[in-house]
């Protein structure tokens, strides 16, 4: 069964058939999620017609699983149904095309913006193997603002970002969108420069402006903080931001403004005091200021010696199964040390 014939299935009996055939010569869609990759007698198939058959057959496959959760079809959600093995299958193989995906452009950017979670998870995923000429950046932009940073899947920035390596050129129109955006597209704009690291250094004055401004949400502000971090620019307005922003309202921007003190290593006679007063921040849901300031104080080493005894009393009153500050303190306490500090478990 080749990927042409399983993708140009046409009604539900065709399709129930083809699939058949398929998962009896190269298994069902399980087999390829856990594989992580088709099987190889099935790449040279894959030209740019094929891959656009097989991503107009499984959008069309989605849309139909969609439809039938709007109608209360129960049988959608039997995994042994041909219709849902058979939306399975084309999802597990359209995640690993790859070569030429021109041909496919219009129906990727199509699934891009179709709102599904699925169906941009895909696209944004094929978009990054894409090249820089086929790079729709006014498609990206419309998902980032729609979206922003939390929805989207983070293959759509990783994939920005790669093209903008590619054609250091395009740094422009991620200069226009950051000052033209909204707050959404900013935030998710702000995890492309995260991405591009130093080479986003030519955007620092856009990116602090938006750090700076009163005028945009928080979560925005608080974004191009972070991201000052990545771009590695260390200065006079830098400081400044990074110290305006640990003395913020909002606990998340003060702890990423300790995260990224930390991270450029940022003056420490005058921002160690500054970071060792958030040790009692615990404001905040998920991660607080004050984890953020223990890992800050472990990278400014034994600069930050002045900070023992105010880590070893946090540590104190930190509860026993809080493995994860705990972990933190005892980190920062060895490199504060100059000792070598034990592994992070996801090192």
């Amino acid at each position: 069964m080749s990927l042409s014939k399983l993708a140009n299935a046409a009604s539900a009996e065709e399709r129930s058939e083809a699939l058949d055939r398929w998962e009896g010569e190269h298994g069902g869609a399980f087999e390829l999620m856990a594989v992580g990759q088709l099987p190889e007698v099935l790449r040279p198939e894959l030209t740019a017609t094929v891959s656009r058959e097989l991503l107009v057959a499984y959008a069309a496959a989605r849309r139909r699983f969609l439809e039938a959760i709007e109608l209360d079809d129960p049988s959608i959600f039997d995994v042994d149904a041909p219709e849902s093995r058979f939306h399975m299958a084309l999802y597990s193989i359209v995640q690993h095309l790859e070569g030429d995906l021109e041909e496919a452009r219009p129906i990727i950017e199509e699934l891009l913006e179709s709102g599904d979670a699925e169906m941009m998870r895909v696209a944004s995923g094929l978009m990054e193997k894409m090249s820089a000429a086929g790079f729709s950046f006014e498609t990206a932009r419309r998902t980032m603002a729609r979206h922003g940073i939390n929805e989207i899947p983070y293959k759509l920035g990783n994939a920005v970002a790669n093209w903008v390596r590619a054609d250091p050129a395009r740094v422009a129109e991620i200069e226009a969108a950051l000052v033209e955006g909204e707050d959404l597209e900013k935030q998710a704009l702000c995890a492309v420069l995260q991405d591009l690291g130093e080479a986003a250094a030519p955007l620092l004055d856009r990116l602090l402006e938006v750090a700076r401004s009163d005028e945009l949400d928080p979560e925005s502000r608080s974004c191009a903080i972070s991201t000052l971090g990545a771009l590695g620019v260390v200065n006079s307005l830098v400081s400044e931001a990074i110290e305006q922003a640990l003395r913020s309202p909002h606990w998340f921007i003060r702890g990423n403004a300790a995260g990224v003190a930390g991270s450029l290593v940022l003056d420490p006679p005058h921002f160690i005091p500054l970071v060792m007063c958030l040790l009692e921040d615990d404001e905040g849901h998920d991660w607080s200021p004050s984890e953020k300031a223990v890992e800050a104080l472990g990278k400014y080493g034994p600069a930050a010696v002045d900070a023992i005894g105010a880590i070893e009393a946090l540590r104190a009153a930190t509860e026993s199964d809080d493995t994860w500050l705990l972990d933190e303190i005892e980190r920062a306490l060895a490199l504060i040390r100059g000792d070598e500090p034990p592994p992070r478990e996801d090192d």
